[in-house]
């Protein structure tokens, strides 16, 4: 098995109050905004499409996330050293950077699936199918662990696995293979950023387009407003979704690519927990973004969870009826 050059060091520490109050606190928000996620998908029978098994394989994926993340934090305050690393360092890396390359391209899958929606509805259940999407979903979860296995058993030029004590947490060591991280970062953050920032322009395009069509259509200043309002809905969750994604990453890649190639050199602790903090956040985004800005979701999520109050505010043509309604 790899082993970290400090292997057989074993690294006394004192807990780290404050930094261990924030992760285990985003850990907690993680888990619990994503077993909401996976509840409201599977009571919601219609939910139960393409894009709902991407958005149960993107909330099981975070969920992950949320509860490994931080086992080498939790284990180095309860115990005061870092040592084993294999059980607590190096298997909870491969496991959290698999589940966050399958939540990234998760992401990227869903922006498709929405283009192909919006651009194509007349097809879109052709294209766009159950065993298509499931074989899609598995095919990225294969992927996403098995770029990570390589350095866990020292194959040549993929590098090594970490103990990072400023952000208590594993990581792969960019240092130790600077262009294995980097076709990591371009094959994954890269190629995705540019899958949602291609598909997402995409559809702003269209719907301001469409909405340009329907204001020359309709003379009537009692429309007007309606109109711009839901044209700023739909800008305002377009950026919101993308932001989300490229300001809880962007962030982390950067400095992790700058790592790998300038080699060691002074990072500010707090900026290395922020950065850390801040890609692992996304993971629970995800759950917000969904309950703040889809309309329909929401109202699903008030139906199951607040049934009496659901039933005077939700009626059954508000129900969700497919996650891949271009809905604000």
């Amino acid at each position: 098995m790899a082993r970290n050059s400090s292997e057989d060091v074993i690294m006394h520490m004192e807990p780290d109050i404050p930094v261990s109050i924030v992760l285990t606190l985003t850990s907690i928000v993680t888990i619990l905004a994503n077993i909401y996620i996976i509840i409201v998908i599977v009571k919601t029978k219609s939910l139960h499409t393409p894009a709902g098994n991407m958005m149960i394989s993107l909330a099981c994926s975070d969920f992950m996330v949320g509860w490994s993340h931080n086992v080498p934090l939790w284990y180095s305050d309860a115990n005061g050293v870092m040592g084993h690393k294999w059980f607590v360092c190096q298997f909870p890396s491969v496991f959290v950077c698999g589940c966050c390359v399958t939540s990234i391209y998760t992401l990227g899958l869903l922006s498709v699936d929405k283009y192909i929606a919006i651009t194509r509805p007349l097809r879109y259940n052709d294209f766009v199918t159950i065993p298509r999407s499931v074989i899609l979903i598995i095919g990225v979860w294969v992927f996403s662990i098995t770029i990570w296995i390589p350095p866990l058993f020292d194959l040549p030029g993929s590098g090594d696995y970490y103990f990072e004590e400023a952000a208590r947490v594993c990581y792969f060591d960019s240092t130790t293979s600077p262009y294995y991280t980097l076709l990591v970062v371009g094959g994954v953050f890269g190629l995705v950023s540019m899958v949602i920032g291609f598909c997402y322009f995409k559809i702003l395009k269209i719907s301001l387009a469409q909405s340009k069509k329907m204001a020359e259509t309709i003379t009537s200043d009692s429309n007007g407003p309606k109109i711009s309002k839901t044209n700023k809905k739909a800008i305002r969750t377009l950026l919101i979704i993308v932001s989300a994604f490229y300001i809880a990453w962007t962030p982390y890649c950067t400095e992790w690519v700058i790592r790998g190639f300038v080699g060691a050199y002074f990072t500010p602790d707090w900026f290395l927990v922020a950065t850390s903090t801040l890609a692992v956040s996304n993971s629970y985004f995800n759950a917000f973004i969904y309950t703040l800005t889809n309309r329909r979701f929401r109202h699903s999520a008030i139906t199951i969870f607040m049934p009496y109050w659901g039933r005077n505010r939700v009626s059954p043509n508000t129900m969700v009826t497919d996650l891949t309604t271009h809905d604000t």
